[in-house]
């Protein structure tokens, strides 16, 4: 038994081929080791990377421009840039996040090397 991290919000995946079970805050496995992947809460803004900053913001104008300025333009257009930023801020994280182990085995071997 293993206590999850204090500021785990969600466990993605446990690094390895073993079992393991999540019940409470506490992670269930036969291993001697446990290593996990989790979403962690960020409570100091200054933890926040920019881009997620900067789709926030546009978002937040875009939702706040026609009551503050009652025309309809530009709030069309706030709506646009906030999705564009928020288009900017999913590329970077995918960019910038650790990728799924590739498949093997045998049949994949033989593929890519062309022998059986």
């Amino acid at each position: 038994m293993y206590q999850l991290p204090s500021d785990c919000l969600r466990v993605l995946r446990q690094d390895g081929d073993y079992d393991f079970k999540i019940f409470g805050n506490k992670v269930y496995s036969n291993e001697s080791t446990c290593k996990i992947q989790y979403i962690s809460k960020i409570t100091d803004s200054a933890e926040f990377p920019i881009y997620f900053v900067n789709a926030l913001a546009a978002q937040i104008a875009a939702v706040l421009a026609y009551g503050i300025t009652q025309n309809a333009t530009l709030s069309e257009t706030m709506m646009k840039l906030a999705a564009v930023a928020l288009k900017e801020a999913i590329y970077t994280d995918a960019q910038e996040s650790v990728g799924i182990k590739p498949i093997t085995g045998s049949f994949i071997t033989a593929r890519q090397t062309g022998s059986v």
